[in-house]
C-alpha cells in the first residue's frame, strides 16, 4: 500500500490519494464494477435529459384546450390512429391556437362537447390544433383554409373523405348536436353502424311494451318512449345520449303507435316524453305540452335516474389509439413579462416567416389560381421591401423568380414546399425552424405571437416602400403594397372572421383610394389602431398585454394633441422610425463579411452575379461534356484497332522468340551437319560428320 497525489490544477493544491496494489482478478473485477457502475450513471443521466427535454417541449405545446373540457385533443400521431375504421364516429373540430375567432369560439365548443359528453359510445368530440407546426400536414390533407373548421367523421371512416363539413350555424348548440345526430341517423341507415350502436329508428307498430321490456338487463330500471315526428333529430339525440347509461332504454314511436294511444286517451303532442318503471304498468311520467329540446329530455329523464347508481362515464383517453406526448399538458400559466411590447425584433420577424412559408401558405393541397396570383403580388413585394438578411431576401427574390415563372392555372402545395426547401437548402436554411418569439410572444402559448409578426411584417413593408420609393413618380401605394397585403390576408389568413372584418375595413376605409406615397404608412396605421380598438377586451385579447392605440403616449407624447386625439403628422413620423430605425438591418447583417457590406442591399445584383457565375459553370461543364463525349465516340472506334493491334504485337512477339530460339538450333546443326537439310526428316547422316557425334 502506498500514497500518491492527485494534483488538482486549478486551485493548486495536492491531495494525498490512496493506491492499493491489488492482485490481479481484484483489480479486474474492480475495473468491471467501475465500468458497469459508470454506464449505470450515463443511462440515468440521458434518460433524465429526455425527460426533461420531453416535458419541456411538451409544456411549450400551443394549446386551448383544457382536459376538463371534455374534447380530445388529437395531433399528428393519433389522428388516423383514433378517428379510422373505429366503431365510433369523430365531430373534429380544426383550430388556430393564435385565431382571436378560435378563442372567442372556445367556450360554445367545451359547451357542445359538455352536452355531448354521454354520446362517447356513438360519437367523441375532438380537436386538432393546425398552428401546432407538427400537425401542418394533417390541417392541409384535410384542406382546412379557414379557422375553426367542424368535420364530422363517420363510423368506420377510412380517409379523409369518409366525412361532412360542418356548414350550419357553429354558435347554435342545439343546431349543432341535432345535426350530428342527423349524420349518425344517416351512418345507420346505410348500415354502417356497429351492433353497440342504439337502435336509431321508430319502432314497428306491431311491439308491445311488453316486448320492448323483453331482453332487456336486470339493472334497467326505466323504459321511456320518446313521440316524434318524421325527422326526429331530438329524439335520436336523446336516444345516442342515454346509448351507455345502463339504468333506462329509450325507443322512439310515432304519435299513432299502439302503445302511445292505449295511454288513458291522453293526446300527446310531439315531441313527447313517456316513461315507464319496471314492474309498473302505468307510466310514472308523461308530457303534457310539446318538450322544446333533448336537452329539457334530458333534464326529466335524470330527476327519475338520479336516485339509481350509475356506470362512470367512459374516459376519453380509451378513444386514443397511441398516446399523444403533451395530451395532459394543462394551459400555460401567466408568465412574468419583462418585455417591451412595441420593441421589433428580428427574432419575431424569422419565426413569422417560417409559419408564413410553411404552415399558412400551403393550407390546402393545391394553390388555385386566384391564391397563386396572390401569392405572386405578395412574394413579390416581400422581395422588393421586405426584411431580413441577405440570404432571407435571397430566398424571397428566388421564390419570386420561380412564381413568375409559373404560368399553370393551378400547382399543388407539394411542389412549392419542394421549392422552399431547395431555396433554404441552397442558401443554409436562413429561415429555421423552432424559433421563438420574443418582443411578440404572449403571457401564454396561445396568445399574440404570429398575429403580432405579421402586423409587424405589414408595418416594416409600408414604411420601407414608402422611404424607397416616395421620389418615383410611377410608384402606385395600392396596386404594389396595400393591395397586395389585403388580397393576401383575404386568400391566406385561416382565421375566417379576421380576414372577412379585413375586407370589410379595406372596402369601407378606402383602401383603393389611397394616392400619396405617404398615405400607405397612414392606411395601416389608422387600421390596425381601427382593429385594437374593436378586438379590446375580447377573449384573443392578452391580459398582460391590452390593446391600446399606437403609439401610446408613454412613448411618443407628442404624438398626441391636447384633446388626446393623435397627431396625424407626429404619429406617422414616429412610425417610420420606428420601423426604420436600422436595428433589423444590423442584426440581420451581423454575421456577414465586412468586404460584402456594399452588396448587402443589392440582393438583385447578387443573384444577377450568381446566376452568370452558374451559366458560365454549367457553360465549361457542357463544354466538357461534349468534349468528353466526342473523345468517347473517337476512343470508341479506335479501342478495335487498339484492340487488332495488340494481337498483331503479340504474334510477332511470339514469332521473334522462336524465330531467335529456332536460329540457335539452326546453327548449331549447320555446324555439325554439313549436310543440314530444311526438312529433317528428310535428313541423312554424313559419314564425315560422324565422328563428331561418337567423339
Amino acid at each position: 500500500m502506498k500514497y500518491s497525489t492527485l494534483d488538482l490544477s486549478r486551485s493548486g493544491m495536492k491531495l494525498p490519494v490512496l493506491d492499493i496494489n491489488y492482485p490481479p482478478v481484484f483489480q479486474q473485477q474492480r475495473l468491471l464494477s467501475l465500468n458497469l457502475n459508470l454506464l449505470k450513471s450515463i443511462t440515468l443521466l440521458l434518460t433524465y435529459c429526455w425527460l426533461i427535454a420531453t416535458s419541456a417541449s411538451a409544456s411549450e405545446r400551443p394549446t386551448l384546450y383544457a382536459p376538463g373540457d371534455n374534447v380530445l385533443e388529437l395531433d399528428i400521431n393519433t389522428f388516423n390512429r383514433s378517428v379510422y375504421n373505429k366503431p365510433t364516429a369523430f365531430f373534429v373540430e380544426f383550430y388556430s391556437s393564435w385565431c382571436g375567432h378560435c378563442i372567442e369560439y372556445k367556450p360554445l365548443y367545451v359547451k357542445i362537447a359538455t352536452a355531448m359528453k354521454r354520446w362517447r359510445k356513438v360519437v367523441v368530440v375532438a380537436v386538432l390544433n393546425c398552428a401546432d407546426e407538427v400537425n401542418a400536414p394533417v390541417c392541409r390533407e384535410h384542406a382546412i383554409d379557414a379557422f375553426p373548421s367542424l368535420k364530422y367523421f363517420h363510423v368506420n371512416s377510412r380517409n379523409k373523405d369518409d366525412s361532412i363539413n360542418f356548414k350550419d350555424d357553429k354558435r347554435n348548440v342545439l343546431l349543432v348536436t341535432q345535426r350530428i345526430s342527423e349524420y349518425a341517423k344517416g351512418d345507420f341507415d346505410k348500415g354502417l353502424a356497429p351492433h353497440s350502436w342504439p337502435k336509431l329508428e321508430f319502432e314497428s307498430d306491431t311491439k308491445t311494451l311488453i316486448d320492448l321490456w323483453k331482453g332487456l338487463d336486470s339493472s334497467v330500471n326505466f323504459l321511456s318512449i320518446i313521440v316524434d315526428k318524421e325527422t326526429a333529430l331530438d329524439a335520436f339525440s336523446l336516444i345516442i345520449n342515454y346509448a351507455a347509461d345502463n339504468r333506462i332504454r329509450l325507443n322512439l314511436c310515432s304519435s299513432t303507435h299502439p302503445i302511445v294511444k292505449n295511454l288513458d286517451d291522453k293526446n300527446i303532442q310531439t315531441p313527447g316524453l313517456v316513461i315507464f318503471e319496471r314492474s309498473k304498468n302505468v307510466p310514472v311520467f308523461i308530457s303534457s305540452d310539446p318538450i322544446k329540446s333533448w336537452l329539457e329530455m334530458q333534464d326529466k329523464l335524470d330527476e327519475f335516474l338520479a336516485p339509481y347508481p350509475k356506470l362512470p362515464e367512459i374516459p376519453l383517453e380509451t378513444f386514443k389509439d397511441s398516446p399523444i406526448n403533451d395530451a395532459e399538458r394543462k394551459e400555460a400559466e401567466s408568465i412574468e413579462v419583462n418585455w417591451k411590447q412595441f420593441e421589433v425584433q428580428y427574432q419575431d420577424l424569422i419565426a413569422t416567416l417560417h409559419y408564413l412559408l410553411t404552415i399558412e401558405i400551403p393550407r390546402n393541397p393545391f394553390l388555385g389560381n386566384a391564391e397563386l396570383q396572390t401569392l405572386k403580388s405578395f412574394i413579390h413585394l416581400m422581395r422588393r421591401h421586405g426584411p431580413g438578411s441577405v440570404p432571407v431576401r435571397r430566398l424571397f427574390f428566388r421564390l419570386d423568380s420561380w412564381l413568375r415563372a409559373q404560368h399553370q392555372p393551378v400547382i399543388s402545395t407539394e411542389k412549392y414546399l419542394s421549392k422552399v426547401e431547395q431555396f433554404q437548402t441552397e442558401l443554409g436554411h436562413p429561415i429555421p425552424a423552432n424559433v421563438s418569439y420574443l418582443a411578440c410572444r404572449g403571457s401564454k402559448s396561445h396568445l399574440r405571437g404570429f398575429t403580432c409578426g405579421l402586423w409587424t411584417i405589414f408595418h416594416i413593408l409600408t414604411v420601407r416602400a414608402y422611404k424607397e420609393r416616395k421620389d418615383d413618380s410611377k410608384f402606385d401605394p395600392v396596386k404594389e403594397v396595400l393591395e397586395p397585403i389585403h388580397q393576401f390576408i383575404v386568400q391566406f389568413l385561416s382565421c375566417e372572421v379576421c380576414s372577412k372584418n379585413f375586407d370589410k375595413m379595406a372596402k369601407e376605409d378606402g383602401l383603393l383610394n389611397v394616392h400619396k406615397p405617404e398615405d400607405v404608412v397612414l392606411w395601416l396605421w389608422r387600421g390596425h389602431n381601427k382593429v385594437n380598438k374593436r378586438l379590446k377586451g375580447e377573449p384573443s385579447e392578452d391580459p398582460m398585454f391590452p390593446k391600446q392605440q399606437f403609439p401610446p403616449e408613454s412613448i411618443c407624447g407628442d404624438c398626441r394633441n391636447s384633446d388626446g386625439s393623435f397627431n396625424e403628422e407626429k404619429a406617422p413620423a414616429y412610425k417610420v422610425s420606428e420601423f426604420s430605425n436600422g436595428k433589423l438591418d444590423k442584426v440581420a447583417e451581423r454575421r456577414l463579411n465586412p468586404k460584402f457590406d456594399p452588396m448587402a442591399g443589392k440582393v438583385d445584383k447578387l443573384e444577377e452575379i450568381e446566376a452568370k457565375i452558374l451559366e458560365q459553370e454549367d457553360k465549361m461543364i457542357g463544354g466538357w461534356n461534349a468534349a468528353d463525349d466526342e473523345f468517347r465516340v473517337v476512343s470508341d472506334h479506335h479501342f478495335h484497332h487498339f484492340v487488332w493491334l495488340s494481337f498483331i504485337a503479340i504474334g510477332l512477339m511470339i514469332f521473334y522468340f522462336q524465330y531467335r530460339r529456332n536460329r540457335s538450333k539452326f546453327w548449331k546443326t549447320f555446324y555439325y551437319y554439313n549436310d543440314y537439310k530444311v526438312l529433317p526428316w528428310r535428313r541423312v547422316k554424313s559419314a564425315t560428320n560422324l565422328h563428331k557425334y561418337n567423339a
